[in-house]
């Protein structure tokens, strides 16, 4: 059985065994989510103080004919509320990039031999005890983006989750690598006699 914070509170101070492989959060990665989220808010701020200086411009598309008799001050409430539902969905991915700047040293990946904690600094931290996730229940499905997700099979109930992640940690997709490599790695060195795996318990897979 993986303790999350046992793991986490020995990765986070270094004392770990060398067979961990710890993973840290890039810190430019979260820098280039708030300025870009910074930059778009500006945009949308000025673009809207113009937009009410305006006395006939409109943004939506009337493209409905029944459309045409609502009013175009009418139009142009529509168009601030869309406008500043915009804004409010910047400000937050701005205030997202910025509590996770200051939370920087929460967020890391411990690869062990035994299995992965990935702490995200936002939920409980997700937890992969490879003595519970059979040979074939580990895969890493990548699209032509380079996007990469993790799909996990629990061995005793058969319930099956994705995971994924974006670039605080790098590449997705060659992290998820390492954690499959290390999860078939641990089913090599349980196998008894016929191979079949062996897990805690006598459960055999």
């Amino acid at each position: 059985m993986i303790s999350a914070p046992h793991v986490l509170a020995a990765a986070k101070s270094g004392q770990h065994p060398p067979t961990w492989h710890v993973v840290r959060a890039d810190k430019g990665h979260f820098i280039r989510e708030a300025i870009g989220s910074g930059f778009f808010l500006l945009l949308v701020l000025g673009f809207l103080v113009w937009f009410n200086l305006q006395d006939e411009f409109v943004v939506v598309l009337r493209i409905l004919a029944f459309l045409e008799a609502i009013s175009d001050q009418t139009w142009k409430i529509i168009d601030n509320v869309v406008l500043i539902f915009i804004a409010c969905c910047i400000i937050y991915a701005l205030y997202r990039a910025i509590r996770n700047l200051a939370a920087l040293e929460r967020h890391c990946v411990v690869i062990m031999p035994e299995g992965v904690v990935i702490d995200l600094a936002e939920k409980e931290p997700i937890v992969l005890d490879f003595a519970a996730i059979p040979p074939q229940g580990l895969q890493v499905i990548q699209d032509q983006n380079a996007n990469a997700n993790l799909r996990v099979i629990d061995a005793y109930s058969g319930q099956e989750r994705q995971y994924e992640l974006d670039q605080r940690f790098g590449k997705p997709g060659p992290l998820f690598e390492q954690i499959l490599q290390r999860h078939q790695m641990f089913h090599q060195a349980n196998q008894v006699p016929g191979n079949q795996p062996l897990y805690p318990g006598g459960v055999q897979a």
